[in-house]
């Protein structure tokens, strides 16, 4: 039977895709870009991973205008969604890191400079508008030192309420008063079982049931 799709990219795009376009427009050979798998003859040809992008600030803010933002933001019930970081220092068995951290080699846990995380919230406090955001980074606080400094700026500079995805072990007093007076409404905190074996022999989650 014919197929539709001749090549997949895995991992990070940005450079890759990049690569692809430039082999593409001038007439070099495709098949050997990094991050991508090709179907030749009926078979997988899966090409060397590239390294993740250990600096995030290095690439351009994300262009927002190819879709309607405004309409999935109305539809979301007015919140936003926004993510500063890629990837997570855990390997929970359950979740898509476990295969992502494969896709590439390096640094895999990043985070966006807060000042460059404070210019995307205003860029999109100027074009969008919206009630509440949810940041979506898998655990907001994993990197304690950026998470306060990111609080403390984001109090000083917006008032919109806000959630968080993190772990009960990476949280303590300091933040979690830092979050409050950020505007903080709700931390989310996956508990994933009340069976330690569960949780930490089949899931992977290194967490016990006395810190939960």
């Amino acid at each position: 039977r014919g197929h539709d799709v001749d090549g997949v990219c895995c991992g990070e795009g940005e450079i890759a895709f990049a690569e692809y376009l430039d082999r593409l427009e001038e007439g070099r050979d495709v098949t050997t870009t990094g991050n991508f798998a090709f179907l030749r003859d009926g078979k997988v040809l899966r090409n060397p991973s590239l390294r993740f992008i250990e600096d995030l600030d290095t690439l351009p803010p994300m262009d927002r205008s190819v879709a309607d933002l405004q309409r999935v933001i109305d539809a979301n019930n007015y919140v936003l969604n926004v993510i500063f970081s890629r990837g997570c220092p855990w390997s929970c068995r359950f979740c898509c890191n476990e295969d992502i951290r494969n896709a590439g080699t390096g640094k895999y846990s990043r985070l966006l400079s807060v000042d460059r995380a404070m210019d995307e919230l205003a860029r999109l406090g100027r074009n969008y508008r919206f009630r509440y955001i949810l940041f979506r980074d898998d655990t907001f606080t994993w990197d304690k030192p950026w998470a306060l400094e990111f609080l403390e700026s984001y109090r000083q500079r917006f008032d919109t309420p806000f959630d968080i995805f993190s772990r009960v072990d990476c949280l303590d007093e300091e933040l979690m008063d830092a979050l409050k007076v950020a505007g903080c409404g709700y931390v989310f905190l996956g508990l994933d079982s009340a069976n330690d074996f569960v949780r930490n022999e089949v899931l992977n989650k290194d967490q016990n049931n006395e810190d939960l």
